[in-house]
């Protein structure tokens, strides 16, 4: 008889066991999607910086396919040449590339001698932010 009156141990989870490992669960679910949420605005950046990067080489390439006479007057717009390479987004448009909101191309040749020119180009946007960034490329370009 005594065998009856035992009481029988029960395994089992309790409520205070569950609400812990849910409180797990929801912290390891937000760490993934704030990790998600970074690697977005991430990729968006540098798919702007790497698009922003291949216009400054199509104009570098531009220029590097001109006569070398008179280069430096045209790139820099000393009369009566005007800025040849200086766009904003509705020229970047006519040369068939995929403007990035409010690009603008600047270029300039900031050398001093005459048979080499030090041609640097900028490339500003505005992100999604609201931020504007800016990308350089420069180059020196020797007369033939």
């Amino acid at each position: 008889m005594e065998r009856k009156n035992k009481q029988v141990m029960k395994s089992g989870v309790t409520l205070a066991e569950m609400m812990v490992a849910a409180c797990i669960l929801l912290l390891m679910c937000s760490m993934m999607y704030l990790l998600f949420a970074n690697c977005v605005i991430l990729n968006q950046l540098n798919r702007e910086r790497s698009l922003a990067m291949t216009h400054a080489e199509y104009v570098l390439e531009e220029i590097k396919n001109e006569n070398f006479t008179n280069l430096e007057n045209r790139i820099n717009g000393v009369s009566p040449w005007t800025a040849e390479w200086d766009w904003d987004t509705t020229e970047i448009g006519t040369e068939g590339l995929s403007a990035l909101n409010g690009e603008a191309i600047d270029t300039n040749e900031v050398g001093a001698n005459p048979g080499l020119l030090d041609i640097v180009v900028n490339v500003s946007w505005v992100n999604r932010r609201g931020t504007t960034q800016t990308v350089s490329v420069e180059t020196l370009m020797a007369a033939p």
